[in-house]
């Protein structure tokens, strides 16, 4: 990676962060994924600084190329998200589905009245 591209990176990354800072201060964004999006932010900034830790890691675990690590990484992370909303939804639908039912009850008890 050119020192070049590294520079840009890295100013990316910090406009990243200032960005996430301010909306995270002003509860623009649920805290739920604001640490995962710092985490986010702290990897492209190894990536930024030392490249060739990706390349070691990415032997080390025995892929061909490090843009495959990263893949595979990406998807991974992409799974565990897609699986926690699902999760979220399915409490959400939950809490829905109860309170119908507890309103539905009132209801009747006024029209009983």
């Amino acid at each position: 990676m050119t020192y070049q591209l590294r520079i840009i990176v890295m100013v990316g990354v910090f406009t990243f962060y200032y960005i996430m800072v301010r909306y995270i201060r002003k509860s623009k964004i649920n805290d739920d994924f604001s640490f995962i999006w710092l985490l986010w932010g702290l990897g492209l900034v190894l990536l930024g600084c030392a490249p060739e830790l990706f390349e070691l890691v990415s032997k080390l675990l025995g892929f061909y190329g490090t843009i495959n690590s990263i893949f595979f990484v990406m998807i991974a992370a992409n799974y565990c998200i897609l699986f926690y909303l699902y999760i979220k939804t399915a409490i959400i639908e939950n809490k829905l589905k109860d309170l119908i039912q507890h309103t539905s009850i009132k209801d009747v008890k006024i029209k009983d009245n």
